[in-house]
């Protein structure tokens, strides 16, 4: 009796267990690379059928990128002993995005199936923790920042006027495709620009990851864009783009660039209404120079008729011929022609001047040593008589 008890204990407990659904999580990559992509598989088997559909939560994690394919979530069915037992394959692509040991704690399932007699029947399981390593190859650790990829291609366009002047802009746009990883490892393209040259104007980096659900390969992209504002003539550069990433395919570092260049910024040319006012402001300017030169003359032939003026030219007809030395004497003795006659001492003092002119002019000689001194005294001693005069009071009447 106790054996049967045990026998039928056991058969119960099997068909209980048949009853379970059944949960496998598989790695494509135990050691993947870092950037490279390596596929997380969740199966789940129900002996019957799902009564609602499997609701799969995403996977997160630090330094974790869980890539969403279009196709991740599909289903199958696989023989158990004698049964079909229907299932759902979940495939999480991940991509460590730095070196070391990773776990990764898969969602909760809630899982709705029936059972062979078509009751309902609910189970909630934690499929088993993901465990990977992330390794990054001897070559690719000298890279900063580290990109492992397969290939990865840059793209420039430039859109600027035909004849580049100031006050104009440029549109710069670099694109870059990363294969068989993600665009999150493509490091910042454009630098900013901020000079009394040129201002630039970034828009916000546009990142993507696309996976191929026929090939499961990655394909990423970065779209950087500039618009460059020129505020000065002259060259204006464009920084070169550089990027450097190991290539597993060929275990070697490869390079890929976008060459700088050097672009020619002209002045901006004049437009008609500023043409007409540059006329009108060199006319008023030629009209204005033309009256200030008529009146420097107006005011140069005064001076020239002033007895400063006379003086210095018999000063400097000094060393020039006696005649005209004597003819520069009379010229400006005329300006004190009426005070020289009412003072005495004057008058003697001009005639001794003028028989020294004559005999110099007489005997073909010239004047005394002395002369130009005794004719600045003969010019002061004037300049004194005339102040006396001009500072002596008039005389009261009687």
């Amino acid at each position: 009796m106790r054996y049967l008890f045990v026998i039928f204990i056991s058969f119960f407990c099997g068909v209980v267990n048949a009853q379970e659904p059944k949960i496998t999580v598989t790695l494509s990559e135990q050691q993947p690379l870092v950037g490279q992509v390596t596929t997380i598989k969740v199966k789940v088997l129900v002996p019957t059928w799902f009564s609602k559909p499997l609701y799969f939560d995403e996977v997160e994690a630090i330094n974790i990128i869980n890539i969403k394919g279009n196709k991740s979530t599909y289903p199958t069915s696989e023989r158990i002993g004698s049964s079909t037992w229907t299932g759902v394959i979940k495939e999480y692509p991940v991509i460590a995005m730095a070196q070391g040991k990773f776990e990764l704690q898969l969602p909760t399932l809630n899982i709705h199936f029936m059972s062979e007699d078509s009751q309902p029947i609910n189970r909630k399981i934690t499929p088993e923790t993901v465990i990977f390593n992330a390794t990054i190859p001897e070559k690719a650790r000298a890279l900063n920042p580290v990109i492992i990829a397969e290939n990865i291609n840059l793209t420039e366009q430039l859109k600027q006027p035909e004849k580049l002047i100031t006050g104009q802009s440029i549109k710069r746009k670099i694109t870059a495709e990363i294969e068989n990883s993600s665009a999150l490892f493509i490091p910042q393209l454009l630098t900013a620009t901020n000079t009394d040259q040129a201002q630039a104007y970034p828009t916000t980096a546009q990142t993507a990851d696309i996976l191929n659900d026929r090939t499961s390969e990655l394909l990423g992209s970065r779209v950087e864009q500039q618009d460059i504002l020129i505020k000065q003539d002259g060259q204006f550069s464009l920084s070169a783009i550089n990027i450097e990433y190991y290539q597993p395919s060929t275990d070697t570092i490869q390079t890929v660039a976008i060459k700088g260049q050097t672009l020619t910024v002209k002045p901006p040319a004049m437009k008609a209404k500023t043409i007409i006012w540059l006329i009108i402001g060199g006319v008023i300017a030629l009209i204005a120079l033309f009256y200030l030169l008529k009146l420097i003359k107006q005011l140069w032939q005064r001076y020239q008729q002033t007895e400063y003026a006379h003086y210095k030219q018999l000063k400097a007809s000094a060393n020039s011929d006696i005649k005209s030395y004597y003819h520069c004497y009379i010229n400006w003795y005329g300006f004190f022609k009426d005070e020289i006659n009412k003072q005495p001492l004057l008058l003697q003092t001009h005639q001794a001047i003028v028989i020294s002119f004559e005999q110099a002019l007489y005997n073909n000689a010239s004047v005394p040593k002395n002369f130009q001194r005794e004719l600045a005294n003969f010019r002061q001693t004037i300049k004194h008589s005339q102040k006396a005069d001009t500072e002596q009071l008039t005389p009261l009447n009687p």
